[in-house]
């Protein structure tokens, strides 16, 4: 078995995006003095979620990425 440390700090910080993601959610949905219905939370929420996967996508585009979602198209 290969460690990588990279990819160990990925996966730590994916969980602490996801559980603050869930914290807030719970948060809004329940009270706070902000209540919202969970449609309007998933609405508010989705733009805050593309941010990070637009800067991802943006350092680590190459030309491959395009022609692979091309060929996988179908798929998606």
């Amino acid at each position: 078995i290969k460690f990588a440390l990279p990819g160990l700090i990925l996966q730590l910080l994916s969980q602490v995006s996801e559980c603050t993601k869930n914290l807030i959610g719970e948060v809004v949905l329940t009270g706070a003095g902000l209540k919202l219905d969970v449609l309007t939370f998933v609405a508010f929420q989705a733009p805050f979620s593309l941010l990070p996967l637009l800067a991802g996508a943006f350092f680590l585009w190459t030309p491959q990425v395009s022609h692979d979602f091309a060929n996988m198209w179908q798929i998606l």
